[in-house]
C-alpha cells in the first residue's frame, strides 16, 4: 500500500517538474517564441534552447510514467 502511494506521489511530483522545465524558457525570458523580438543567431539559439527544454521534458515525463508502471 505504501509503495503504491509513493509511486503516485513520484509521477505527481516528476510531472510538475517536467512541466516547469518545459515552461521555464518563458518563465525566464517573460515571453513566448517570437520571431520579431530576437534576430540572426539570439533566434537560432532561442529555438534551440526551447526544444532542448522541451526534450528533457519529455524525458523527465517518461521516465516517472516508466517507474509508476514498474
Amino acid at each position: 500500500m505504501k509503495a503504491n502511494l509513493w509511486k503516485k506521489i513520484y509521477f505527481a511530483v516528476s510531472c510538475c517538474i517536467a512541466i516547469i522545465i518545459i515552461f521555464s524558457p518563458t518563465l525566464i525570458l517573460g515571453h513566448g517564441y517570437s520571431e520579431y523580438i530576437n534576430m540572426g543567431v539570439v533566434l537560432a539559439g532561442e529555438v534551440v534552447m526551447r526544444i532542448t527544454t522541451l526534450m528533457v521534458g519529455m524525458l523527465v515525463i517518461y521516465d516517472s510514467i516508466k517507474t509508476y508502471l514498474k
